[in-house]
């Protein structure tokens, strides 16, 4: 049986492409982008166990946390096509 934080480590390591493309991009990205991708990279990231303790930890898998973050990196990455910068 796979654990969550097992599968989002992977979903990250795969998503490491974009994730440089976003890095690579951030000057050039409107302030209201940087936020919400750098929100989006600070839940991913930090959303393990040993981080936020037993019951945090549970609010947070319960509220998809991991899943918004994924989304919005997905949104911020189109938003970077869309302006033809990647």
């Amino acid at each position: 049986m796979l654990r969550w934080p097992i599968v989002s480590a992977a979903c990250l390591l795969l998503a490491t492409p974009a994730v440089v493309c976003l890095v690579d991009r951030w000057r050039e990205t409107n302030v209201g982008w940087r936020v919400l991708t750098g929100a989006a990279l600070f839940l991913m990231c930090l959303t393990y166990f040993d981080v936020l303790g037993r019951e945090l930890y549970g609010r947070f898998m319960s509220m998809s946390i991991v899943t918004v973050g994924a989304i919005t990196l997905a949104a911020a990455l189109g938003n970077l096509r869309a302006r033809a910068l990647a």
